[in-house]
């Protein structure tokens, strides 16, 4: 059997399978909600994975907690304070960010808040916050980031598997998680020419401060463990493997997708 080559492709267009193995050594990422449960574990493992990593957050003290675990064992990672609802803060931790780094490849979008309340008892103010942080925040980082993005660069977005599944008493949170997974579907398409990667994650029932309520309630816990296919719930050293291989480029082609990381829970 003889080999057509395609002359389309370029030796630079198809590399080597040794280059586009799933590894992020020496790329340098910025992850927002650092210090929050999945923020913290992605931030860790993708330190360990070898990444230079700018860790943002609101909380100092946790954020400090962060960057001492991960720069223990000699790992690169510094820490930033910000206010993802604040454009002004963002605009400044984004640049200090890439300055600390000598440029960007990635940014992970992690930043997020719950509100868990009936769809009659939300305020004015409740919804505002919630849009501010989870859609607004995140839609101007991925705009501010895209200018530093060098080509072939990634943006990972955090949705949720509630953005697929309709959950009763977090409506605002549902309506930014949908959001978000359109929002990376549209930057997807239009950055693509620039050579800019847009995925999302959708994490399933993670346990974290933000689930702890539901893990409190036995009756809740039990109806949802029911309803999830691999029969445990998720941890969010869970998420890191799917993040790394997004940052990664072996997934150079993958672009505008959702990947679902909840235990086979959407899909059943």
């Amino acid at each position: 059997m003889i080999e057509r080559h395609d002359a389309r492709l370029t030796s630079n267009e198809a590399l080597p399978v040794s280059e586009t193995a799933i590894g992020i050594a020496g790329k340098r990422i910025i992850v927002t909600g650092a210090a929050g449960g999945i923020g913290r574990a992605v931030t860790l493992g993708m330190v360990d994975a070898g990444a230079k990593v700018v860790a943002a957050d609101l909380s100092a003290a946790r954020l400090d907690a962060v960057v001492r675990e991960g720069g223990a064992n000699g790992g690169w990672i510094r820490g930033l304070e910000f206010d993802v609802a604040d454009l002004s803060s963002l605009s400044h931790m984004l640049e200090s960010a890439v300055q600390l780094l000598g440029g960007l490849d990635v940014l992970c979008n992690i930043a997020g808040v719950q509100l868990r309340k009936p769809a009659r008892e939300v305020t004015a103010p409740e919804w505002q916050h919630v849009m501010d942080v989870n859609l607004r925040g995140s839609f101007f980082a991925c705009t501010q980031a895209s200018r530093y993005l060098a080509h072939g660069g990634s943006i990972i977005n955090f949705s949720s598997a509630a953005s697929q599944v309709a959950i009763e008493n977090i409506s605002v949170y549902s309506a930014t998680k949908s959001g978000m997974t359109q929002l990376t579907r549209a930057l997807a398409i239009e950055w693509a020419k620039d050579g800019i990667r847009v995925n999302a994650i959708g994490p399933g029932y993670i346990r974290t401060g933000m689930t702890a309520d539901v893990f409190a309630d036995s009756s809740r816990r039990e109806w949802i463990l029911d309803r999830i296919p691999a029969g445990r719930f998720g941890e969010p050293s869970d998420l890191v493997g799917a993040t790394i291989f997004l940052a990664s480029d072996a997934a150079r082609y993958i672009t505008g997708q959702t990947i679902m990381v909840d235990g086979g829970w959407v899909a059943a």
